[in-house]
Order: structure tokens, then sequence, then C-alpha cells
């Protein structure tokens, strides 16, 4: 890309993050119009800086006596009266200054947490809403990194930018007009260095911008180790893998330390430049001010409010610098933000706007095939039929699908080409919340959240009684284990559930798909977490709730088939056979549990009078 591309797109995203301040223009307005009066009033309490000096000095070298100022001052001269004037207008510029200062915080702190609550819940809002692609080319590390990191870069910017350059506009322009008010020659000796400072601040930003994407880069794998780590610690201390894991964070650490290190050393490069034509400006400004006084053109006051002037211009000055890092910084933020929010292309949420007619039809996959990203298809030219209020059984070798087709049913991906029907319905034109309202998961990798067992039994809703909780939990053959522990369903069961057995996991995500009392259920080898007892007796409890739900079951069990009606065999994306379960040979079905194969013919609640599916 070259320097004019680069450019072209880094105004394109800065002009993207400033609309995330349009909602709160008026916050904004308010904010820099108390903004703009603390500067006034700052300018009126440094103008009163000059005639109290002056005042102070005409009149008290006539004062010898010890002690005779404070009769002078209270006495009636015109001098004593003068200064008591100033010294009242003094005090209440600074009273009001401090007015003002205190005004202008709230507001710039209640703009900026406006500003940042907003960010974060449209951040989050959207995560919520993006297909399983995104979440498989990205992984946890980088995504926090940009949820967190470069989400406050950017945040950092945008709260500061508008009221940064208002500050600094206004500042200078004020005190530059004080100045030439005094003398146009303050004026003319202190615009001297302006060109030079934005010109070299210039320069050196140019080259910032890529150091801080390095450096953000080495900040995402330092987090992707981290990540993972977490995530992955039971494995780390089953293989006695600190060491090599502490060697890997090493590595990332010191890469972005380097980096990091980097971006300081251009920063300190910089730095001292600044400040040396900041105090080259200064002493001229003096020097200059003070030929003014000693030819009697300017009152001695003034060195006061020439102070004051160049400390905040200057200063100023300084900020411009900061602003320009700021940007170097939030550019590079905002692309990698946008990649996030801009994957909204590859969300179906806003695409159906229907709702489901019927759940209880058939459900068809009509010459569907999918792959995920670029590689082979994983289905392929699909079709089959799933029968509506029946229990089927999808059984397969690894890899051959099974999970893709059942994902699909939900849109937790798009296939790429074919479709996906209920009751003749294309569940592209169907809203995800109706969808997924009617379409309940039990997934094999159970994942259960850091709350309490009622919460995570009901999670997602409001409206479950405690009947409802306490039966979804009796199927799943939870009920007798969460009432032996102390505090029953108000237990706390830690990050991920840690504080339960794999099985027990395995019921109270079984139970949680059911309280929604969902009219298809989808249980993706669900009860492989399960000993043979616990399993039966689901089972048992699953032929109460069977009637009127579709149910489809992926599963290596031949014991987990008792209770289909249709069984569909997949192999390498397509459906290989289908048919009743007393009419397929498993024996033939080396992924089958070997140790579970049953002869055909020997299925318990197998229904023997079912129409052949196929």
């Amino acid at each position: 890309m070259n320097d004019v591309s680069r450019r072209r797109k880094s105004f394109q995203t800065f002009f993207r993050m400033m609309g995330f301040l349009k909602p709160f223009k008026w916050i904004a307005l308010l904010a820099g119009l108390f903004l703009v009066l603390k500067i006034a009033v700052e300018v009126v309490a440094v103008y009163f800086l000059s005639p109290v000096v002056t005042t102070v000095s005409q009149n008290l070298g006539s004062q010898p006596q010890a002690g005779s100022f404070w009769n002078w001052l209270i006495g009636g001269s015109t001098s004593a009266q003068d200064l008591r004037s100033v010294l009242l207008l003094m005090a209440a510029s600074q009273l009001a200054l401090s007015l003002m200062t205190f005004v202008r915080s709230v507001w710039d702190t209640k703009f900026s947490q406006a500003v940042a609550r907003s960010m974060r819940e449209r951040t989050y809002d959207h995560l919520q809403y993006l297909e399983f692609s995104f979440y498989d080319r990205m992984t946890s590390g980088k995504l926090m990194s940009r949820a967190l990191g470069d989400l406050d870069a950017v945040h950092g910017f945008v709260n500061t930018i508008l009221l940064s350059i208002l500050d600094i506009t206004v500042s200078i322009s004020a005190y530059v007009l004080l100045l030439g008010w005094r003398s146009p020659w303050l004026v003319l000796t202190a615009m001297i260095p302006l060109p030079l400072w934005c010109w070299v601040i210039f320069r050196f930003s140019k080259r910032s911008g890529p150091l801080y994407g390095r450096q953000r880069e080495a900040a995402d794998q330092m987090m992707g180790v981290i990540t993972e780590n977490v995530a992955g610690k039971h494995v780390v201390r089953a293989f006695g893998s600190a060491r090599f894991e502490n060697a890997k964070f090493h590595e990332k650490n010191e890469v972005f330390l380097d980096r990091l290190l980097s971006v300081i050393r251009w920063q300190a490069t910089l730095n001292p430049f600044l400040q040396s034509l900041a105090i080259a400006s200064h002493i001229t400004v003096f020097f200059v001010c003070s030929a003014l006084i000693q030819r009697g053109t300017l009152p001695i006051g003034d060195l006061l409010i020439l102070g004051a002037a160049m400390g905040t211009i200057l200063g100023k000055l300084q900020h411009i610098n900061g602003i320009a890092e700021g940007f170097q910084r939030a550019i590079v933020s905002g692309e990698r933000l946008f990649e996030v929010l801009d994957s909204a292309a590859e969300t179906p949420q806003t695409a159906g706007k229907e709702l489901l007619r019927g759940s209880r039809g058939d459900i068809k996959f009509e010459n569907v095939t999918f792959s995920y990203g670029a590689g082979e298809p994983v289905l392929r030219d699909l079709y089959v039929t799933v029968r509506g209020g029946r229990v089927t059984a999808l059984i397969g070798p690894t890899g051959s699908g099974k999970t893709t087709l059942s994902a699909l049913l939900a849109r937790f991906y798009s296939p790429s080409s074919g479709r996906v029907t209920i009751s003749g319905q294309d569940i592209a034109s169907v809203t995800l919340r109706d969808l997924r309202r009617h379409v309940g998961f039990v997934f094999q990798e159970t994942f259960l959240f850091s709350a309490s067992i009622r919460d995570n039994i009901r999670y997602g809703r409001t409206d479950v009684s405690e009947e409802m909780l306490k039966t979804a939990a009796r199927v799943a053959h939870a009920h007798e284990f969460i009432m032996s522990l102390p505090q029953g369903y108000d237990t706390r069961i830690g990050e991920g559930g840690v504080q339960l057995s794999g099985g027990q996991r395995q019921r109270l995500a079984l139970a949680r798909a059911l309280v929604y009392d969902p009219e298809i259920l989808v249980l993706d080898d669900a009860m492989a977490a399960l000993d043979a007892s616990t399993e039966a007796l689901i089972r048992e409890r699953l032929k109460e709730l069977r009637a009127g739900r579709t149910v489809i079951m992926i599963t290596h069990r031949a014991s987990s088939l008792a209770l289909a009606d249709q069984v569909l065999v997949m192999k390498q994306g397509r459906i290989e056979l289908s048919g009743r379960p007393q009419d397929i040979d498993l024996t033939e079905l080396p992924f089958v549990n070997p140790e579970e194969k049953r002869q055909p013919g020997l299925f318990l609640g197998a229904n023997a009078d079912m129409e052949n599916p196929a």
C-alpha cells in the first residue's frame, strides 16, 4: 500500500471513529461550551495579574515604615483603592476559574463515560451475532486484545480529540489575542516556532504508525498465549509443561517489549527536540518583553501575563504532539477494531424477518454444500429429510459432517449453496431469535457459566418457574445430585463448572436445553460423558418427552439408538444409508461402539410399524 492509499485509509478510519460521538453531540456541545467558558475565565484571571503587580511595585516603594502597609491599604488614597479593586477582581476571577474548572471536569467525565459505555456495548452486542466462522479464524487472544486494548485506544482518542482540539485552538487564540492587546511584537515572537513545531510533529508521526501496528500485533500474540494457557490449564498441569509454557510466553513477551521500546525510543527522539524548541521560544519572547519594559512601552506586571501565556501556548503545542501520537495509535487500533465490527456482512441476523410458521414438520437439507473457509467441502450436495415429530439418529465416522449438519440447522453457519427448510419454510427467512427459540441444543463439549446451578439451567430466560426448572432437571437426571449439594440449586459451580464431574455438567446442559421446551431438540453426542446406568435412566425420561417433538441424536453408541425412529448414516459429507434402526446392521459400521453393537431387529423402543423413511 503506497503512502497516498495509506493516508486515505487512515482518514477514512478517523471519520468512522468520529461516528462513535454522533449519539452524544449535545453532551459534547455542552462540554465544549463549558471548556470555552473556563478558558475565558482563565484568561481574565491571568490578565488581572498585571495590574496587581504594577500597582504594588508603584506604590509600596513609598511606604518605608514597618506595618504601614496595612494602614495604607485600608486608607482612602487613590492607589490603595486601585490595589483593593484589582485584588478583589483577581480573587473573584480565581473563584470563578475554580468553579468553571469543576463544571468542565464534571461534563468531560460525563461525556467520556457515555462514549465509553456506548462503544463497549456496541462491540459486545455485535459479538453476540457473528457467525461461528468469525470465531473460527479469530483466536480468543486476538479477540480479547481487540475488544479491550484496541477499544480502549480508540475510546481514549475519540473521547479527547474534539475537546482537545477545541482546548488547544481556543487557548492559543485567547492568549495570542491577550499578548497582541499588550504588544503586537509579543505576538509575532510567540508565533515564530508554530510552523516549525507542526512540521516536526508531522514528520515524526508519519513514522510512528507502523511502529504502533507492530506493537499491537505483538500484544495479540502475547494475549493469545495467556488465553490458551488459562483455558488449557489442566492439560498444562497434566503434561508437566509449565517450563515449556513459560518459555513460550517469555519469547512473546520479549518481542512485545522490543517493539514497545522501539516506540519509546522514537518518542524519546522527538521530545528533546520539542523541548529545546520550546525553551528557545520562551527565552526569545522574554528577551523581547524585557526590551519593551526597559523602553517603557510595557508595564512590569506584563511579565506575569507573558509567563502564563507562553507557558499555556507551549504546553498546548506539546499537546499537539500527544494528539499526533494518539492519532497514530487510534488509527492502528481503529482498523483492527473495525475488522471485528465490519464482520456484520457475514452475520445473517438481519436477513430473516419472518417467524417460524411450523417447527414440527419435516426438516429438509436440499442440495446443501458447505465448507469452512476455503477448505474442502464438509457437506457435498446433501439432500436429506428428517421426519418431523420423530427421533432421528445421526451416526457416522469422525469428520463425516454430523455436527456441521446440526449447526446449519440453527444457522450457526450458512450453507455455501442449497437451503435448509422446516415445514417447507426456508430458515434463512426466519429471524435468528425465533429460530433458536424453537431449536434446543446439547453439545458434546459442555460449557457452563460461573454462576449458580439455577442460573445455568434457566440461562437466557427470566420466565422459568421453579416447577419448570426442576422438571427439566429431573428429566436430565440431575435433580438428585443437585439436592445433595450444600446449597442445592443455588450452589455456584465455578468457572466452566469446574466443581462438577463431566457427567454432572452434561446433565445440567441437558436440563438447560429441556427447560426451553423446544420443538426441535439436537443432542450432539450429549450422553458421551454419562455412565451406562445414568444414560439408561435419561433415555427412559426422554421417552416421555418425545411425543410431538423432533429429536436429532448425534451418537456413536448403539444403546442411544433405542429411541430412534429413523437412522441416518453419514460418510464424507453425504448420507450413505438411511432406514429404520432394525433394518440396519451395525456390525458393518466400524465407528459404532463395538461393545454395544446389536444385531438387526434388537432395538428396544424402535417403531417396527413405521413406514420406511428412506
